[in-house]
């Protein structure tokens, strides 16, 4: 099963699932333990670590399925890869997010990331504004779901985060809060000939399996 067919399910049959009772349903399982093993193995990467959740106790009004670097540990502060279901929309969104303990670190940090990402070529993700928990992100219509698009924008996105992560690590182990981050913001990160797209259909990491071996979650 292709895992824009998995994402697919999760936006036809979750509206549906939500009007029973959380605690009855078998839903929220199985989307919690099986799904991230499907984006695992998608990724074929051991630096990562995924999980996912419909809500706690109720069901969210976002199912979602986060990705982060094995490197954070059990860390509240982290950068997060997230793959957020808008049912209600029928899209998919596909975000990075920094994630604090405290707010006041988030929006500093925030505003620093976002500086950086200012200076670089970011294909058709965008840089999200003050209202959003996110710093990038791009939208998949239902129709736009297709493998070799998830797996070539999920490469793309691990390759920005990566580059990132030592920059985020930067802002949170520094304890002036007037430090200057100048040096950060005003590198660039890459170069656009360095996340030619063509590069990633050819990555036998993030490769495209045309079938997985197990059976529909639903």
């Amino acid at each position: 099963m292709l895992i824009s067919d998995y994402f697919q399910d999760v936006l036809d049959i979750y509206p549906s699932q939500k009007r029973k009772n959380f605690f009855k349903s078998t839903y929220a399982l199985d989307f919690a333990e099986k799904l991230p093993v499907e984006i695992f193995s998608y990724m074929d990467n051991d630096d990562f670590t995924t999980k996912a959740s419909c809500g706690q106790g109720s069901w969210a009004e976002y199912p979602w399925i986060d990705i982060i670097a094995k490197g954070f540990g059990d860390s509240q502060e982290a950068l997060v890869i997230e793959y957020r279901f808008d049912c209600e929309n029928s899209r998919v969104i596909l975000s990075l997010i920094p994630r604090f303990k405290q707010y006041g670190d988030y929006i500093s940090v925030r505003g620093k990331l976002i500086n950086i990402l200012s200076h670089e070529y970011l294909d058709e993700f965008h840089i999200d504004g003050e209202d959003s928990y996110s710093i990038l992100s791009k939208s998949y219509s239902y129709d736009e779901l297709n493998d070799s698009l998830i797996n070539s924008d999920l490469y793309y996105l691990i390759t920005i985060y990566n580059k990132l992560v030592p920059y985020f690590n930067a802002f949170i182990s520094s304890e002036d809060e007037n430090a200057d981050f100048s040096k950060y913001e005003n590198e660039g990160l890459f170069s656009a000939q360095m996340l030619d797209l063509s590069s990633f259909e050819r990555s036998e990491k993030f490769r495209v399996s045309s079938e997985f071996e197990s059976q529909s979650l639903y």
